[in-house]
């Protein structure tokens, strides 16, 4: 019947043998996505390389330019080990010499991300001032050029000679000095010395370029520390590094409440963020910080803090939870003033959250470190004062164990016995 022949026909149609694929058209599919794998295998392998040649701690970890994502072809084509022996600045502590920068410096667009600087500041006072040589130490394996901005009175006959020995340190260390001006020629019953030195940070890219190395280009990178901060991380300093969307790096966003808003005696609510740690170009505090036409270092921080001074008052007081004088906190006050009137706040920062209980080692809630592993997850270490103290010295040893290779080490404990013999008081006390 028709129906039986119909159900035959379409029995037929199903058991017949589908006609082989066109061989061609896969094939060439095939080699297009091997050869899209190879390409990003080695567009990720040359970048991973250069990226780590410029001593960016990230790509040990296998982050690479060509993906935010760990991707399996997203990995050096060679093992790590055969990249970091190949590379001449995985052998050398410390940030690029001239000979090295110029063996790895060919492509400008990573060029300013890479030129990194350590800001610190520091009275001379032997009670604040020991700590900056060691934390010098400790930037430069970072890969960054410490930069310690004192008075320029540092280098007078009269000057203590712990104060002599100590830069010489600072120096031996990798770091840099730069001379924020006489401050001795400002009346110091008007504007207190310590707030020309808090404020200089964020003014450093104003004479920097007289003393940093000529090879690392007009426009590096900025970091605001403290001298008495220890860098533990080897990843934490360098997001800026990943996150090339952004301008502005706010390496402690949360540190107050709403998102920075904070309310002191004497002051409205004003945006505040901690000086450790801000980090841009030298182009982007330019822009942010606004320094006069043709002022000097000094004859900016003279004008702003004598600003603060007239608006706040002279005293510098604190008390238990730090929060109560807008003049010790006037830098930070300066920095969220000019930051909210930038145009790239809040679009082109990159804020980065903290919990410092858990990830700083702080004097304030000091725990032994006698292994590597207690180092997980910590960020930086806000150290134990006064060095001069047995008892907080030895702590201090403690870690420095764990960040330093034993020869650093030694040069770190032969430093502070040296300075001790020079500074014989127990008893110190300085404003920072």
């Amino acid at each position: 019947s028709r129906v039986q022949r119909g159900a035959l026909v379409m029995a037929a149609f199903r058991n017949r043998e589908a006609p082989p694929p066109p061989l061609l058209p896969l094939l060439l599919l095939l080699l297009l996505a091997a050869a899209v794998v190879v390409q990003a295998r080695e567009f990720c392998d040359t970048n991973c390389t250069l990226v780590h040649a410029r001593q960016d701690a990230l790509s040990c970890e296998r982050r690479c330019l060509c993906s935010r994502r760990r991707a399996a072809w997203c990995e050096p084509a060679r093992p790590l080990e055969d990249v970091q022996a190949a590379c001449e600045l995985c052998r050398v502590a410390g940030p690029p010499t001239r000979e090295q920068w110029a063996a790895y410096a060919e492509d400008a667009r990573l060029e300013a991300r890479f030129a990194r600087v350590a800001v610190l500041s520091s009275t001379l006072d032997d009670f604040y001032f020991f700590y900056a040589p060691i934390t010098a130490l400790l930037w430069s394996a970072q890969g960054f050029y410490p930069l310690l901005q004192v008075k320029s009175e540092y280098a007078d006959a009269a000057t203590p000679a712990f104060v002599t020995y100590a830069i010489a340190k600072f120096r031996e260390a990798g770091g840099i000095v730069q001379p924020i001006g006489r401050t001795s020629t400002v009346a110091s019953e008007v504007v207190p010395e310590v707030s020309l030195v808090q404020a200089a940070r964020l003014y450093a890219f104003m004479e920097a370029n007289a003393v940093l190395p000529d090879f690392i280009g007009a426009d590096p990178y900025f970091l605001t520390t403290d001298a008495d901060m220890w860098p533990v991380s080897t990843t934490h300093f360098r997001q800026h590094t990943v996150d090339t969307r952004t301008r502005l790096h706010l390496l402690y966003a949360n540190a107050y409440p709403n998102g920075g808003d904070v309310s002191l005696p004497g002051a409205a609510s004003s945006v505040m963020y901690p000086i450790c740690y801000i980090g841009a170009n030298a182009s982007t505090w330019r822009e942010i910080m606004q320094p006069a036409e043709g002022a000097t270092l000094l004859d900016e921080l003279v004008s702003q803090v004598t600003r603060g001074v007239e608006a706040f008052g002279r005293e510098r007081w604190l008390t238990d939870d730090k929060a109560r004088s807008p003049l010790w906190f006037y830098d930070q006050l300066l920095f969220g003033e000019r930051v909210t009137a930038w145009d790239g706040y809040p679009r082109e920062c990159l804020r980065v959250g903290r919990n410092p209980r858990r990830d700083r080692l702080d004097r304030g809630w000091w725990r032994p470190v006698q292994s590597a592993a207690q180092l997980d997850g910590v960020v930086d270490c806000h150290v134990l004062r006064p060095a001069s103290d047995d008892r907080n010295w030895a702590l201090l040893a403690e870690l420095l164990r764990q960040l330093l290779t034993p020869e650093q080490y030694r040069w770190a404990e032969d430093y502070h016995s040296t300075f001790i013999e020079f500074t014989t008081r127990k008893e110190v006390k300085s404003e920072l």
